[in-house]
């Protein structure tokens, strides 16, 4: 933590240890990060908000540690929506979770779609990617969203149209081979390969005739 807590409560206690306690970040940064939320759920009122304050400081201090964005959102901080946008390019994927349990319809979509349009690394696009998939139904999204995804089945690396594409059949409902007969999905074999971009332009121009089919205007 940025700053040493005054002597707390054991329901506080047991929060500081779980949010800020020594982990193994190597295992938590590959397995996924975790929190126990039950012992935010344990406090009192007047703990929450101190559990709060103490979570925001180390955001607004850049703790890097997920987990506190993790207690922010369970929190449904609205108090941490503009710090969370700030940590969108090195944590997507947890932020756009609590910016999900926070309120949805506070996400500064201008702000993400502007990072998955930008030089945005592939790791920061495909977290990104996971995390809008996974945390966000197309009736939540922008127009403007879609439409830079759809982008990506074009963009150099593999894992990024790999996770734009899954993220556009989750959202339009479209179709796509069984997972047992990966080969019988001419879509994602024209992805796969690193050296053909005319390949992954007509992935991109199948996929966008699949999403008109299904309502897509663009």
């Amino acid at each position: 933590m940025p700053d040493t807590p005054p002597p707390a409560s054991p329901a506080l206690a047991r929060f500081r240890t779980t949010f800020f306690g020594d982990i193994d970040h190597y295992l938590a940064w590959h397995d996924g990060y975790e929190a126990d939320t039950t012992t935010l759920d344990a406090l009192t009122p007047a703990g929450r908000a101190a559990a709060e304050r103490e979570l925001l400081a180390a955001l607004q201090a850049h703790w890097t540690d997920p987990r506190v964005i993790i207690g922010l959102g369970h929190l449904r901080s609205r108090a941490a929506l503009p710090l969370l946008h700030d940590h969108l390019p090195n944590a997507g994927a947890y932020v756009l979770a609590a910016l999900a349990q926070i309120d949805a319809a506070a996400v500064d979509w201008p702000r993400i779609d502007a990072l998955l349009g930008s030089g945005a690394s592939p790791y920061q696009l495909l977290d990104m990617l996971m995390g809008l998939r996974q945390y966000f139904s197309l009736a939540q999204l922008p127009p403007d969203v879609p439409v830079t995804v759809l982008s990506l089945l074009i963009h150099p690396e593999y894992l990024v149209r790999y996770h734009a594409l899954a993220a556009l059949r989750t959202w339009y409902h479209l179709p796509s081979a069984a997972s047992s007969q990966p080969r019988a999905d001419h879509i994602f074999g024209l992805i796969c390969s690193d050296q053909s971009a005319g390949q992954h332009r007509e992935a991109q121009r199948l996929i966008r005739e699949q999403m008109q089919a299904r309502g897509y205007a663009g």
